[in-house]
């Protein structure tokens, strides 16, 4: 909080500001320090107020000006409040002193979210009420199922990952100020120093919507209860204003229908399929080039490996929901020549978009297979299953 006061007596408790002194300056009144879950009284010195006989400037000085820190770091831009109403707003508050130099991997800037409303009851007309709130909430909806949430390019150490068990909500702030505002996530497993999932591409927090994230094994590694794929839901925080935002993590599981989106191989063809963007930029494993398998009779749930993506050139605009739920499909792995001859892309937003895959294509063949399969196509059409949106191939 910000208030006036004067450098003689520095040791005392209160120092009230004198306009008069020849020492007068402008400082931080360090008594006004909030604990976690705290309530604390806030108040403008009356005596700044007397001091002042110009009507303009007595009207200048009554309007209350708020600041925050945390951890003893450096103060945050000072934010005004007008005389009434209520008012929301959004602050960042750099944990260091030097938040532009520091490399360390604890938290460097914390995300707040104020409220500022008349307090209930008779003493609302004079009094008001100001609540701070972290401005991202992250919730476990799993039973089961324990999460890590990071900024995405951070290191994994144990002040830079945030490990949610189920049922648990945390806040989350930022750790390094020269990254992107990603966040990645992953399911942690039983033993948190050895973890066998990748973490997920970078995603926007600040996109509305329920999204699938698509998380991956690492080489090698092996998973008794296997996650492929986590629902993130993103919505507005009740009575913020807008400016809250409430994160709600569960694992879908395709098998007993809670997953966002599904695709079923109702058709003979082995297919191959990845999200489009995936293969230009170049994967970083083969999993990833080559493409998911779908083998016949069997389904999947489909999920983004990149969640947000910045347009090509500088200050352009990053690449909409539509454009990133887009499926590039193939007969074949999709990195190898008859994968390519093969591939089709079809927009899975779209209800009723079609894709038709012609297996005569396929060069690996024998031509007097491939004239046989002249005819036949491998129809694929985008479809609703309830609250799922559905991709079938027949």
């Amino acid at each position: 909080m910000q208030g006036w006061e004067t450098s003689p007596n520095l040791f005392g408790f209160c120092r009230t500001f004198n306009p008069a002194h020849r020492f007068r300056r402008r400082r931080w009144l360090r008594q006004r320090r909030t604990a976690q879950q705290f309530v604390n009284a806030f108040h403008q010195p009356r005596t700044l107020l007397d001091s002042y006989s110009d009507t303009q400037n007595r009207n200048e000085m009554s309007k209350i000006k708020v600041a925050f820190r945390a951890d003893g770091g450096q103060w945050s831009l000072s934010s005004s409040i007008p005389r009434d109403g209520t008012v929301y707003g959004a602050v960042r508050v750099p944990s260091t002193r030097w938040p532009h130099i520091s490399n360390s991997d604890t938290t460097s800037t914390y995300e707040l979210c104020y409220t500022v409303s008349p307090l209930d009851g008779p003493w609302g007309v004079v009094s008001r009420v100001l609540v701070v709130t972290s401005r991202f909430l992250v919730r476990n909806l799993s039973k089961r199922m324990t999460f890590q949430i990071k900024q995405s390019g951070v290191s994994d150490s144990k002040a830079a990952v945030l490990c949610i068990g189920p049922g648990e909500t945390h806040p989350f702030h930022w750790a390094s100020l020269h990254l992107p505002e990603l966040i990645s996530i992953r399911p942690a497993a039983k033993d948190e120093t050895l973890s066998t999932y990748r973490w997920s591409g970078g995603f926007d927090p600040v996109t509305i919507g329920a999204v699938p994230i698509r998380v991956r094994l690492k080489d090698g590694c092996r998973e008794e209860q296997h996650v492929s794929s986590i629902q993130l839901e993103v919505e507005i925080r009740p009575k913020s204003g807008g400016t809250g935002i409430n994160l709600s993590l569960t694992e879908e599981d395709v098998e007993a229908g809670r997953s966002l989106f599904r695709i079923e191989n109702h058709s003979p063809f082995p297919i191959w399929l990845s999200q489009d963007g995936i293969i230009a930029q170049g994967g970083n494993n083969d999993e990833t080039k080559e493409g998911d398998l779908l083998r016949p009779s069997d389904l999947m749930s489909f999920a983004l490996d990149v969640p947000f993506r910045q347009g090509k050139y500088h200050n352009s605009r990053a690449v909409t929901m539509d454009e990133l739920f887009r499926v590039r499909l193939g007969l074949a792995p999709l990195s190898t020549r008859d994968g390519i001859e093969t591939t089709k892309v079809v927009p899975f937003t779209i209800y009723g978009a079609a894709v038709r895959l012609n297996p005569s294509k396929l060069l690996s063949l024998t031509s007097s297979l491939r004239n046989a399969m002249q005819q036949a196509r491998v129809l694929g059409f985008v479809s609703n299953d309830g609250p799922t949106r559905v991709l079938r191939f027949m």
